[in-house]
């Protein structure tokens, strides 16, 4: 698509550079805060020049192949692929909250231009989905800012914004489907364009981080590798089973910087490996639900069970082989009594396997004699 007209790829190349060169300078002066407005300013224009020429392209069919380029290209910039909102929140956070509501309201507007201007070029539900994302995105700056300006940021705090990231694969799968052509082809362009808002998310939660100076965690990608398993297609279920495990491993050793005394108990610790082994049950639950594998249900329970009890599953295990252990015999007596009782019972379900057997024999009847 980008080949037939190459003009569209360099524009946005050169607003992006332009943007970023210039929220750089900015820092460097006093009162960039009126400098990124007029920024912002500027960028909202450009994108509105993108949404008109794109969706009249679309309508007009004059160059509708070049039109669904210019629209893509504003999908992009319209998850503040610029991060200019977010350094308008860190510069300001009353103004940057104000600006923040202001893209997000625009936003709703393209989004229902486009609609308007090109039903089927942009369905309701694809609408929506575009539409929940660029709110996240712009929503996560602002949540955080106000947050750091209580004191009430933490790397926990941040751990639980990083928990949305387990629905990313989800709303991916939504786009790839309410995009995808009649025949199931599509090209390497259109499959990084479904994943283009996923990675928006994940660039702005890391920026949030970075900006306000706590560290990235393992255990912060669980969630996200979690969601992606549960949406993998049949195929891959040797990676389904195993993006779980390495959520588990990420999440492991970082209980003083994650963990948390649910409800104010000092004796109970939610740990981020606990947390992932509950994820795990969950995705593996679903797949086996979604594919009715039964070995699928016996990792999910078992994942569930450590996950809800920790450490209290290791000693009841313990427990009951300590349990089993007393109950075994200890000497040739107590082996000749096992056995003998083995008999009987191996007798008894030899008999009543005999006993179904005939009943079910062709024109056998229960209670007919036998000739």
């Amino acid at each position: 698509m980008i080949q037939s007209n190459p003009f569209y790829a360099a524009s946005a190349f050169a607003m992006l550079l332009g943007c970023w060169l210039l929220s750089q300078a900015l820092q460097l002066q006093a009162g960039q805060l009126q400098g990124l407005l007029v920024l912002m300013l500027v960028l909202q224009l450009y994108e509105a020049l993108l949404v008109g020429l794109g969706a009249y392209l679309v309508r007009s069919k004059r160059a509708p192949r070049d039109g669904l380029v210019v629209l893509v290209i504003e999908s992009v910039f319209l998850m503040d692929a610029t991060l200019l909102s977010a350094e308008c929140v860190t510069t300001d956070p009353s103004v940057g909250t104000l600006v923040a509501m202001t893209a997000a309201g625009l936003a709703v507007l393209k989004l229902h231009w486009v609609r308007r201007m090109a039903p089927d070029l942009l369905p309701k539900k694809l609408a929506m989905v575009l539409g929940v994302h660029a709110a996240v995105i712009l929503a996560l700056p602002v949540a955080a800012a106000h947050l750091a300006s209580a004191r009430l940021l933490s790397p926990f705090a941040l751990y639980v914004f990083w928990w949305m990231t387990a629905a990313l694969p989800m709303a991916r799968q939504v786009l790839r489907d309410e995009t995808q052509s009649e025949d199931g082809e599509s090209g390497q362009a259109y499959s990084a364009w479904t994943w283009m808002p996923c990675g928006l998310v994940l660039l702005h939660l890391w920026t949030v981080g970075y900006i306000h100076t706590i560290d990235f965690h393992p255990a912060f990608a669980a969630p996200f590798l979690l969601g992606l398993a549960a949406t993998l297609p049949r195929e891959r279920r040797a990676l389904q089973a195993a993006l779980p495990v390495i959520a588990v491993v990420f999440s492991l050793g970082q209980t003083t910087a994650l963990g948390f005394h649910p409800f104010g108990i000092e004796s109970l610790v939610v740990t981020p490996a606990r947390l992932a082994l509950v994820g795990t049950a969950a995705a593996w639950a679903y797949l086996a639900w979604r594919y009715r594998e039964r070995w699928l249900v016996l990792l999910a329970t078992s994942c569930g069970a450590v996950g809800l009890l920790g450490q209290s599953t290791f000693r009841i295990l313990a427990a009951f082989g300590h349990t089993l252990h007393g109950a075994m015999p200890r000497d040739a007596f107590g082996w000749g009594a096992l056995a003998l009782i083995a008999a009987f019972a191996l007798l008894a379900a030899g008999a009543r396997r005999s006993l179904q057997g005939e009943l079910r024999r062709p024109g056998r009847r229960p209670g007919a004699r036998t000739p």
